[in-house]
């Protein structure tokens, strides 16, 4: 879940989107700013406390050159208040709001064994068909689950594990 702040330059640049008509081109720069800065030379040179902040603006500008002015800009405000850990967040929280004005839906499915490429495709157009708007999946393998799926679409869950299916078993036999 992003912080607070996060979120709040995150609906800043969304806003800022919106009014220019580039949600999809600036989600795209804000995550490949994101990639970028990852690299370990960049970040090692971001976060060492012998670097002042004039000399991260430069690096910031050099590394992000030619990306969208607004991503860009978001960065470099990052930088100089620091708090280019927050670029995570904003990332995250963007893409989030993105997905949501696009009317997409966005579902993470936890399974027990890894899922193939046409499970994947039955299950988001299972709950694509259910909830009448195009989903987006964040597959998650976690190998402490017997068998099953549990699927979380916002607030809400859907338990088909096999574990659960057992503890129902047991209840409705106590």
């Amino acid at each position: 879940m992003a912080s607070a702040l996060g979120r709040r330059y995150a609906a800043a640049c969304f806003a800022v989107a919106q009014e220019q008509d580039r949600v999809d081109e600036l989600g795209t720069s804000l995550q490949l700013a994101q990639q970028l800065l990852r690299a370990q030379p960049v970040r090692t040179a971001l976060t060492s406390p012998q670097v002042g902040i004039r000399e991260r603006v430069e690096i910031v500008l050099g590394v992000l050159h030619g990306l969208a002015a607004p991503a860009r800009n978001l960065v470099l405000l990052l930088v100089t208040r620091r708090r280019l850990r927050l670029l995570d967040d904003v990332v995250s929280e963007y893409v989030n709001m993105a997905e949501v004005a696009s009317g997409v839906l966005r579902a993470t499915v936890v399974s027990a064994v890894p899922l193939d490429g046409a499970t994947e495709k039955r299950i988001a157009q299972a709950l694509g068909e259910r909830f009448k708007r195009p989903v987006r999946l964040n597959l998650i393998h976690d190998p402490n689950l017997l068998g099953g799926l549990i699927i979380h679409l916002g607030d809400r869950v859907i338990d088909d594990s096999l574990q659960t299916h057992l503890q129902q078993l047991q209840a409705a036999l106590a």
